[in-house]
């Protein structure tokens, strides 16, 4: 088809091939952002409301605190009252993405434009919002949680990881969906590392060299990413639990629209998004240089 391309106009670069059809649905770009993203690993997804467009408000509930007292036989009991603490947050932040396909093209297509536009689209959109929250909820670690800076050599990650975890414990953070995320730099260093290479310790029966997690340490599972923060130089490397951030996304609107201005679609897709740090010393921060 690609031979028998209709007449374009000047500077008209849309589909110069013609070999695509647009069509797309947003449960499966949802279902594409879960599966790629990283801040869908490390977050907490449980709320509670309905997300249909920007503005709207997500509702959790935090673990009421039991207190504990000292007990004299034949005393007096002191009854706690106990409230259900909520705690909201906004869907305030959007992405979207636009592109207009012209008739001529869409009939001359062989190939189905759908998942090729899905599946970019989904990339597009996991990288803009990875970046949006692991480059900032880093800041969020309370004071005692933030690491002095540290210079990252293969020798010394093992000794950084048990650090963070240890400020994890003292914080009765919970031992299981703990996570840290490091830049593929560090990740180059862990496979350097002889503590990393046995993949016993890593948690699991595979090889580190993979995707997705590098693997698993002192109850940390190791993800990577381009997207954390840089402060005076340094990457801001994050450990957690998935107690500590809580997240909500939707793609609330994804369609096809009629273009004014040439005979063709406009295919666009809205995705909304928000986050809240419900527990800050669930979380740990240290700026990392290489060494």
């Amino acid at each position: 088809m690609a031979g028998n391309q209709f007449p374009a106009a000047a500077n008209y670069n849309q589909l110069p091939n013609g070999v695509f059809q647009p069509d797309i649905w947003s449960l499966r770009m949802l279902m594409r952002f879960y599966e790629e993203s990283v801040c869908a690993n490390i977050v907490n997804l449980d709320y509670e409301g309905e997300i249909k467009d920007k503005g709207d408000r997500v509702r959790i509930r935090r673990e009421p605190e039991i207190d504990v007292r000292a007990y004299n036989k034949g005393q007096t009991l002191v009854h706690q009252v106990v409230t259900d603490e909520e705690v909201q947050f906004d869907i305030d932040k959007g992405a979207y993405w636009c592109v207009p396909i012209d008739d001529v093209d869409r009939v001359q297509s062989d190939i189905p434009f759908a998942s090729a536009l899905e599946k970019n689209a989904a990339r597009k959109m996991v990288r803009y919002v990875d970046e949006q929250v692991l480059g900032n909820i880093y800041a969020d670690a309370v004071a005692a949680n933030q690491m002095a800076d540290r210079v990252i050599t293969p020798n010394n990650i093992p000794e950084v990881l048990v650090d963070a975890a240890v400020l994890l414990d003292e914080a009765y953070a919970p031992a299981d969906g703990r996570w840290a995320v490091v830049p593929f730099w560090m990740k180059g260093y862990i496979q350097l590392n002889p503590t990393f290479v046995s993949a016993e310790k890593m948690g699991d029966s595979k090889s580190i060299i993979r995707g997705g997690p590098i693997g698993t340490f002192r109850d940390f599972t190791i993800y990577c990413s381009p997207w954390l923060a840089t402060v005076s130089t340094k990457k801001q490397v994050i450990f957690g639990c998935k107690t500590a951030v809580t997240f909500a996304t939707q793609f609330v609107k994804t369609e096809t629209l009629r273009n004014q201005w040439t005979f063709g679609n406009i295919i666009r897709g809205l995705q909304v998004f928000g986050w809240k740090t419900v527990y800050s010393d669930h979380l740990v921060k240290v700026g990392v240089t290489k060494g």
